[in-house]
């Protein structure tokens, strides 16, 4: 099976023969090619001489860019071409025959296409632009889609924002199995994740990725195996927003509720300066819920630490509320009565004269 710097080098090929003849004849013979090979050619008969012999698919992903990676519905959003690879012995011709002619491009809807789908998909359908196919002179046949994907992600939000996730992609065949259809990869196992086309994300970064091919078997589907092709990354935040935006207010919150206890006892700002700190710190709460997974097994630190700090706010206002209380009405919580008070006087002044 070719990788696709076989397939760049035929095509080029291709149009190096082409220089050197005229257009009218590459036409023609281009036209008869590809009505020869149409003829009697019928797209839903996998391309294999015996019935139970597995058709090679090489299989591999070119990402261009991470979209979002949705910590609320924990889904990877992303743009790729999924390349895909196989021969179609029914699909051959000598060159020499057609003015020297490698390949053709056809409609992809005119030959048989492996059902390759998202298995971890989020959406009922996946949103793809579909190119034509390419068609080689030894019967290899290249199609690459492109896909915008949006897959499940479990995420470990435990350390945000300074936290890196592991997301997967996972692609196989929904109604062959290996017996009819078998995944292998194209290009080098160690490298069959292409970033030519890559476009960068600010807040995400890939540190590594590595693709895996499985077997497996589903519940109520017998002894059948199933070919699965899993690309995995391991991506990194970039924390900068996110500690300017949620890790740098909530510090500078906890700082000034000591000077709460600055304040003269009986002003009335002691409270007033504790509500605004406790209002404050539930807005950074609410931000930084509506970021969250509504159920998860995990709680990130940072809504520890604001827990903590609306639990510091609370008693610095409770002690503020009965430092006014015993300031305004003295250690019995009432005013004295006026009895008590006119003996009191009386008594200071008997005393003092």
């Amino acid at each position: 099976m070719l990788d696709f710097v076989m397939v760049y080098l035929l095509v080029s090929a291709s149009h190096a023969a082409y220089q050197g003849l005229p257009n009218t004849s590459i036409v023609n013979d281009e036209e008869r090619l590809i009505k020869t090979l149409m003829n009697g050619y019928d797209p839903r008969i996998r391309p294999v001489n015996a019935s139970r012999s597995a058709t090679i698919v090489a299989l591999g992903l070119s990402i261009t860019e991470i979209v979002e990676l949705h910590e609320k519905g924990e889904i990877l959003e992303t743009t790729a071409y999924v390349r895909q690879m196989w021969e179609d012995s029914r699909l051959k011709w000598d060159p020499n025959q057609y003015s020297g002619t490698m390949a053709v491009h056809l409609p992809a809807s005119s030959v048989w296409k492996p059902d390759v789908v998202l298995l971890n998909n989020v959406d009922t359908e996946i949103s793809m632009k579909e190119p034509l196919i390419i068609l080689l002179a030894h019967g290899a046949v290249f199609y690459s889609p492109q896909h915008r994907l949006r897959s499940r992600c479990e995420l470990d939000l435990s350390r945000f924002p300074f936290d890196s996730q592991t997301c997967m992609i996972r692609f196989g065949s929904w109604t062959y199995d290996t017996t009819r259809v078998n995944f292998t990869h194209l290009g080098s196992k160690d490298n069959n994740i292409e970033y030519r086309d890559f476009r960068k994300n600010k807040e995400w970064s890939i540190l590594e990725s590595y693709v895996t091919k499985l077997e497996k078997q589903y519940d109520g589907g017998g002894e059948d195996k199933y070919s699965i092709m899993e690309y995995k990354f391991h991506l990194q935040r970039n924390p900068v927003y996110y500690t300017h935006m949620f890790i740098m207010p909530a510090v500078l919150v906890a700082a000034l509720v000591p000077f709460q206890f600055m304040l003269p006892p009986e002003s009335k700002e002691r409270i007033t300066l504790g509500s605004i700190l406790m209002l404050g710190l539930l807005l950074l709460l609410t931000m930084l819920q509506d970021m969250l997974p509504e159920t998860h097994s995990t709680v990130p630190t940072l809504a520890s630490y604001y827990t903590i700090t609306a639990v510091w706010i609370a008693l610095s206002i409770l002690t503020s509320i009965w430092t006014i209380n015993i300031q305004s009405r003295g250690p019995r919580r009432q005013k004295v009565p006026v009895f008590i008070r006119h003996v009191s006087i009386l008594y200071i002044l008997c005393i003092r004269y």
